[in-house]
């Protein structure tokens, strides 16, 4: 079976007795982001002249299975099109639960939504919670996206493209290079491909896509 942990080895390093702890410390946190909980590390120090050598031995904690996956979202359009998406979540029930595979989902649910017109997402709008007090032996996680008010789908309403004063450049280029027009439904995927374009013209020292919200609008 394929492990999640892969094998690492530095050599040549001054010896220190805290870092060793302290390393011991760090490979119990990845272990938990990984979903390995309660992990035991214990390393061990042999000398050897001026040489030490330091060994881990590593007993990888619990995993758990998310027995059950509930949902807690805005209404509106973001319901329907939450929902709509749901056939894509990277987790759900069955799967093993782990910091990594929520930071995944939370990801790839911003950048769906934030293609989409949903200016106002981002990933500090998700959180998940595990119970596993409620029914024991069980995992019920509650997938959480929160707002202030009910997301809106935001549409671009005008574009401008602005070049220095002191610049003599034929501007109608720059528009056929545009691929944001006035009336399209805000997408962040085309907005970084507006950015590409723009930068490997190597016309300009520095190119910048700015969005100013007006009201509902872009």
């Amino acid at each position: 079976k394929k492990s999640d942990i892969s094998p690492y080895v530095r050599t040549a390093t001054v010896f220190n007795d805290n870092l060793a702890g302290l390393s011991a410390q760090n490979i119990e946190t990845h272990l938990r982001y990984l979903g390995y909980y309660n992990s035991v590390i214990k390393d061990t120090t042999a000398f050897k002249g001026r040489k030490a050598r330091t060994s881990y031995v590593v007993t990888p904690g619990r995993r758990y299975r998310i027995d059950s996956l509930s949902f807690n979202i805005p209404g509106g359009s973001f319901a329907e099109d939450f929902y709509a998406d749901t056939s894509n979540l990277s987790i759900g029930p069955g799967s093993w639960l782990s910091e990594k595979d929520l930071e995944d989902e939370r990801a790839r649910s911003t950048e769906y939504f934030r293609s989409r017109g949903y200016y106002d997402i981002n990933k500090s709008n998700y959180s998940f919670e595990a119970d596993t007090v409620t029914h024991p032996g069980k995992l019920y996680l509650s997938y959480n996206v929160k707002t202030r008010d009910v997301p809106a789908i935001y549409h671009i309403k005008d574009v401008r493209l602005i070049l220095p004063e002191d610049l003599d450049f034929n501007e109608k280029i720059l528009k056929e290079y545009n691929i944001i027009h006035p009336g399209d439904v805000y997408d962040e995927k085309k907005l970084n491909m507006a950015y590409s374009r723009f930068s490997n013209l190597r016309l300009f020292n520095s190119v910048s896509v700015e969005m100013t919200p007006a009201d509902s609008a872009l």
